[in-house]
């Protein structure tokens, strides 16, 4: 099959899209924008990404990288028929599963500050690779598109198991969840199981190394959760402990005591 000048029949599919489907994926990706917006308000407020490890953003974006390679390279056929036939709809039902994959990936991109030039510098390199890799084998040697697509979603699996290694022993270590954000985790965790059936009922099996990623993602990011949450309940429970033992109700402020004048009334 030609990726980039399909035939005909081989846009039949796309021309008939599952408008369940459809809307599942719309919100999703709504879904993804939204879950970000508590990370960075919690970044801004805070101005620091203090407690989040340079090389969870490092591997983090990495994979976003390699599986964004990864679902560019499997959707070919439909950027193919998209120059071919397909209606503005069609088209924009059928590459929704990028524009997932794209949209997750900036918005994890942009949590990097001004303290990791270094990392962010590695990873710029990483990423004007793949693309160069990427275009290059598309336009000159499409046969090897699908093990170099296979490829791209084994090193964002391998990259996304160890990207949450550092961050959970940063976690574990500070036991407190620093600038990491509780409610972008709690949307996050079950939406990315949500996200992988989603592209597992358009791509099949095929593309187990796109939403595959995502199942590890989801175990790994729900740990992490689990971890930020007992150690945050547990800091209430004390700080809540030290305002019983002073007097004080958790929503009172100690009472001002002014000196008495000398010789006044005792």
């Amino acid at each position: 099959m030609r990726l980039l000048d399909p035939r005909p029949q081989d846009c039949a599919s796309l021309k008939s899209p599952d408008y369940a489907n459809f809307g599942l994926s719309l919100f999703i990706l709504l879904g993804i924008l939204l879950s970000y917006l508590p990370q960075h308000h919690r970044i801004i407020y805070r101005r620091s990404s203090d407690g989040i490890s340079p090389y969870f953003l490092l591997l983090g974006s990495t994979a976003g990288t390699s599986e964004l390679a990864n679902i560019l390279l499997l959707s070919a056929r439909e950027l193919g028929c998209c120059r071919h036939g397909l209606t503005g709809f069609e088209c924009f039902a059928g590459m929704l599963g990028v524009a997932q994959v794209g949209t997750q990936w900036l918005c994890f991109t942009t949590m990097y500050g001004p303290d990791h030039s270094t990392i962010a510098a590695l990873y710029l390199l990483h990423l004007f690779l793949t693309l160069l890799s990427a275009l290059f084998l598309l336009h000159t040697h499409p046969a090897f598109i699908p093990p170099l697509a296979t490829a791209h979603g084994l090193l964002a699996a391998l990259f996304t198991t160890l990207q949450y290694l550092p961050q959970l022993y940063t976690t574990f270590q500070r036991r407190a969840a620093g600038s990491l954000s509780i409610p972008m985790m709690l949307i996050q965790t079950p939406g990315a199981f949500v996200w992988a059936a989603s592209l597992a009922a358009r791509q099949g099996w095929a593309g187990w190394s796109t939403w595959g990623v995502l199942v590890v993602a989801g175990v790994l990011q729900g740990s992490l959760l689990g971890m930020a949450v007992g150690f945050e309940w547990s800091a209430w429970r004390e700080r809540r402990a030290i305002r019983t033992r002073s007097g004080v109700g958790p929503h009172e402020r100690t009472p001002l005591r002014l000196p008495q004048e000398p010789g006044g009334a005792s």
